[in-house]
């Protein structure tokens, strides 16, 4: 589809490279961008209903999911980077509406979680529900403090996967732990006094909590959980990544 660059139909691709004006935008108007063939595929396997529009480059064509009923926006690389705000070479964009959040009532009813707290970068937050998707966790239960799941970056790194699992955002912490009645509340912890993963198996309803990179889990959310696991660290490192980490904690405790 031939069009003006300042078209407004054109304004939900704008001025990505503005993470403060992204947020307010993507919040109030209730959309994310899916960026990359690879996301942008993911999205329209699995949640094409969601996808508005599209934006491409001229040259990849090929790059839109064959059958996608939606405007389609064809457009040279130099005017693609102008729209979106930085030298954009991925060659494609979704613009896609948010589906609603989950309560956390609902979540509860899962039978595995993934509980974050304070989780505010959000390539690692990608990590994590890309993590939390491709093995297996029903649902996500997020802090009022972690990073917007939403947002083009956790969704890149997360390939798109942020459409397939249910995520609720708890308005009352860490009181909000308590409706997980009936699940195994499990910290993640570096202490060497927590339980090594190792040795426990699979556990009932488990819901693995994990903290922020370096601050952890707080007190009050830590002094909640069932019972608290370390992954065991060699040649004095420490921990991993804590999107690493929350790979090797659901894969020992759901695999």
């Amino acid at each position: 589809m031939t069009f003006d660059p300042a078209d407004p139909r054109l304004d939900g691709f704008r001025r990505l490279n503005e993470p403060r004006f992204r947020r307010r935008y993507e919040e109030q108007f209730g959309v994310f961008i899916a960026e990359g063939p690879t996301v942008v595929d993911h999205v329209a396997a699995n949640a094409v209903d969601l996808i508005d529009a599209v934006l491409v480059d001229s040259r990849r064509r090929e790059r839109v999911p064959a059958g996608l009923d939606v405007p389609i926006y064809e457009a040279p690389q130099s005017l693609l980077s102008s729209i979106v705000g930085f030298e954009f070479h991925r060659g494609i964009l979704a613009l896609c509406r948010r589906p609603p959040l989950s309560s956390v009532e609902h979540v509860s009813s899962l039978e595995s979680l993934a509980v974050l707290e304070g989780v505010n970068d959000h390539v690692n937050l990608g990590a994590i529900i890309r993590a939390a998707a491709g093995l297996g966790v029903s649902g996500l239960l997020l802090d009022p403090s972690t990073a917007d799941p939403w947002y083009r970056r956790s969704v890149r790194v997360a390939i798109g996967s942020v459409v397939d699992i249910p995520m609720a955002r708890s308005a009352r912490w860490p009181e909000d732990l308590d409706m997980l009645e009936g699940m195994t509340l499990i910290a993640a912890t570096p202490d060497p006094s927590a339980v090594d993963i190792r040795s426990i198996g699979k556990l009932d309803r488990p819901a693995v909590m994990l903290g922020a990179e370096g601050a952890g889990l707080s007190p009050e959310a830590a002094s909640r959980a069932t019972i608290q696991v370390r992954i065991p660290m060699r040649r004095g490192i420490d921990s991993l990544n804590v999107g690493q980490a929350a790979a090797v904690l659901f894969d020992r405790l759901l695999g």
